[in-house]
Parts: C-alpha cells; sequence; structure tokens
C-alpha cells in the first residue's frame, strides 16, 4: 500500500513538472516568430480570399508568410486506403 502511494506521489509530480515547464524557449506568437522558425506552413484553398489578403496586406511579414505556403490539395478522405 505505502508502495503504491510512493509510485503514484513520484509519477503525479514527474507529469505535473513535464506538463508546466515549457518545451519552447522562445513562443512562436506571430507571423515573424514563424517565419524565424522555419516551421513548414501548410494551406487547403477554399476559395480566393486568403489568397487575396495575404498578397494585398500591408505588412511584408505576411506576404512572406504566404509565400513559404505550401498549397495542398483538400482530400474528404485522407487515410482511406484502396483495396
Amino acid at each position: 500500500m505505502l508502495m503504491s502511494f510512493v509510485t503514484t506521489a513520484a509519477y503525479g509530480g514527474a507529469l505535473r513538472a513535464f506538463l508546466m515547464t515549457p518545451s519552447l524557449k522562445d513562443p512562436v506568437d506571430t507571423v515573424k516568430r514563424v517565419l524565424e522558425s522555419g516551421l513548414p506552413r501548410q494551406t487547403i484553398i477554399y476559395g480566393e480570399e486568403i489568397e487575396h489578403m495575404f498578397e494585398s496586406h500591408k505588412n511584408r511579414d505576411f506576404k512572406e508568410f504566404w509565400r513559404g505556403m505550401e498549397v495542398v490539395e483538400y482530400d474528404p478522405f485522407p487515410y482511406e486506403t484502396v483495396s
């Protein structure tokens, strides 16, 4: 009984510490930081609105964000296997 209490307390403490410790030093919370991070960017275009919004934006970071965007085709069943 005492062993299970100690194990549970140790696991709970380690889990809490892991979840509360930030994994990224600098959070990616702006478009500029996304560009600096080198994270891949993908989008599915349903219309021309998003394209127009990024291309006509006055902020150059938004334009650069759009230029590096990979446009992927919409697939309603991405995990469907063909028999």
